[in-house]
């Protein structure tokens, strides 16, 4: 059997690190913010949008309320990653500051620094939401806020 490939990337403590900053930054934001790590590629590789696309969907992110879903994904065997929003987020702030985000991570993950690329990704994607999408006073958390990590 395997090894679990996300501890050559990363730690527990990374990855508990990363679901507080979640937890703290949609405290300032009705935005939903997930983070998913697929380790493996699928079998026959595919479009990797679209393989993020279908993980948007079955995490639920295109049905919160307000369509304020943000997915930070990740394929650890493809070394690809992308940020994907919702209609909500992409009607308040421009989709091409993703690609901000996607550039500072992708220089971390150049350095073999995987947990910090997501955190400071998580940082820029918490600032980005807080000031058009602030908090409601009746924002529920509706998608838990660990990281995933399927196999």
């Amino acid at each position: 059997m395997r090894e679990r490939l996300i501890y050559e990337f990363m730690t527990d403590d990374d990855l508990l690190r990363i679901s507080k900053t979640i937890e703290a930054l949609e405290t300032k934001t009705s935005g939903e913010v997930v983070v998913s790590i697929k380790e493996r590629a699928t079998l026959f590789g595919g479009d990797f949008r679209e393989e993020a696309k279908k993980e948007f969907e079955r995490l639920g992110l295109a049905a919160t309320r307000d369509k304020t879903g943000v997915l930070f994904y990740v394929n650890l065997e493809r070394r690809k990653f992308v940020v994907l929003a919702d209609s909500g987020v992409d009607e308040k702030i421009d989709p091409s500051a993703w690609n901000q985000v996607a550039e500072r991570a992708s220089n971390r993950f150049q350095d073999g620094e995987f947990g910090a690329g997501i955190l400071e990704a998580l940082e820029d994607i918490g600032e980005k939401l807080a000031g058009p999408l602030p908090i409601k006073p009746d924002d529920v958390n509706e998608i838990p806020n660990g990281v995933i990590v399927r196999r």
